[in-house]
């Protein structure tokens, strides 16, 4: 089970109970978060809204991606627009024609066939269509995500330090 998975079923978890010391309970990924989190409450809220689906994050996601852009961008206008798009093709970047395979369907088929998607170029993700503000957003938005997941790894697993 990945890490989101995890995340996203610890979230809603009914069972908070202590597990054996060699394995990982839900309860052990909520305190990872939450400690991760005390350092980067940002990328936190933005793996509690797109994996766990906690709509409630949805605001601090938007406060710091305007706060982010306005870092980079201080001038200009149009970030309400930026923001907005940028979070939505994050939340939804699957392309839908391949449902994310990155390669399309055999016609009448449920088989995939040996040709790369033309609608994402077999990468499975939509590209996302906006301006240079717009795109470093989202790129800073993806490293914000990958650093909460590595802190979150490494309160799980100290031993990650290491490697």
């Amino acid at each position: 089970m990945s890490l989101s998975e995890k995340l996203s079923t610890a979230q809603v978890s009914s069972n908070l109970g202590e597990r054996p010391l060699h394995q990982i309970g839900d309860i052990d990924v909520v305190r990872a978060c939450g400690m991760a989190g005390v350092n980067n409450s940002f990328g936190l809220a933005m793996w509690r809204l797109k994996f766990s689906g906690d709509e409630k994050e949805l605001g601090r996601v938007a406060t710091g991606a305007w706060e982010l852009l306005t870092s980079r961008y201080p001038s200009e206008d149009k970030h309400l627009h930026r923001v907005r798009t940028v979070i939505a093709h994050w939340l939804n970047d699957v392309c839908e024609p391949c449902h994310g395979r990155g390669y399309s369907v055999v016609p009448g088929t449920p088989m995939l066939s040996d040709n790369p998607c033309e609608h994402c170029d077999g990468t499975g993700r939509v590209k996302l269509q906006a301006d240079d503000a717009a795109k470093w957003l989202l790129e800073e938005m993806a490293k914000i995500e990958r650093e909460i997941a590595v802190a979150v790894m490494r309160k799980i697993n100290p031993r990650f330090d290491d490697e």
